[in-house]
């Protein structure tokens, strides 16, 4: 049992040496200071919408603010995503990790996990900035606000770990980066495919259920819609959560089940 506990903790501290460097990374780029700087521009110019919006100005700034924060971070979340091991294979640099006693599976966790850090990162910078202007225009703290944004972080989560693994079996980043916008806009379009396979038969009902259960239903994530029709106390808060686990479950272990398959 002590030497399992040791391995154990022996594995964690590559995870987290990994993790670390990882996200410094990521955060060092220079992308990632652009991404910022314009999402800080867009959500302080949302100000000029809401004011021409006068009695929904509060609604209006909460909205444009929290859709631009998802839009900027999911554009940088699904970039990195796809090159973050891809530009490694291709710099050799990977071979360099792998050479000493790094397992493959710590390495993609690690990698896994700076991703999401980063997702929760730009998620917590931007939403602090709208936070103080709506504070700045007189407005209290929006309701559900953390919750709204920890489903937004789940979402992209999820998201990341898809393209990570797209990013295994892809033969570009192009293609890669085009499949995940493509799930990204498809998953909230979960409601209409099952309203597709009640209405449809034979093939067509057979591609539609396919696709529910191989696509992500992001809808469920989608808070702020349920909170504007009035529906939050139908929200099971379990279940997206369970979703989230079984998503990154499963994509970590194909990749790691791929990344396993690679030669060095």
């Amino acid at each position: 049992m002590i030497m399992f506990y040791q391995k154990m903790l022996a594995y964690m501290k590559i995870v987290m040496v990994v993790f670390n460097h990882s996200l410094r990374e990521y955060c060092k780029n220079k992308i990632f200071a652009i991404l910022i700087i314009f999402s800080l521009f867009s959500i302080y110019a949302s100000l000029l919408v809401g004011v021409m919006a006068v009695d929904q100005e509060f609604r209006v700034l909460t909205d444009f603010g929290l859709g631009l924060m998802e839009l900027m971070a999911f554009v940088y979340i699904i970039y990195m995503s796809a090159i973050s091991i891809t530009e490694e294979f291709k710099s050799k640099t990977i071979y360099l990790v792998l050479s000493r006693p790094v397992p493959k599976n710590a390495y993609l966790l690690g990698r896994m996990l700076s991703l999401f850090a980063l997702a929760a990162v730009i998620l917590l910078f931007a939403g602090s900035f709208q936070l103080i202007l709506l504070k700045f225009r007189g407005f209290a703290y929006p309701p559900l606000y953390h919750n709204i944004l920890l489903l937004m972080w789940m979402k992209l989560a999820i998201i990341s770990s898809i393209t990570v693994f797209l990013s295994f079996v892809s033969t570009s980043v192009i293609t890669t980066v085009i499949i995940s916008i493509m799930l990204w806009t498809l998953g909230h379009f979960a409601p209409e495919t099952k309203f597709l396979i009640e209405k449809t038969q034979g093939i067509s009902q057979i591609f539609f259920k396919l696709s529910y259960f191989l696509i992500p239903n992001f809808q469920i994530y989608n808070l702020k819609d349920y909170y504007d029709s009035g529906l939050i106390a139908h929200i099971d808060n379990f279940k997206p959560v369970i979703y989230l686990f079984a998503w990154v479950l499963a994509t970590f272990s194909f990749s790691a089940f791929i990344f396993r398959k690679k030669e060095f």
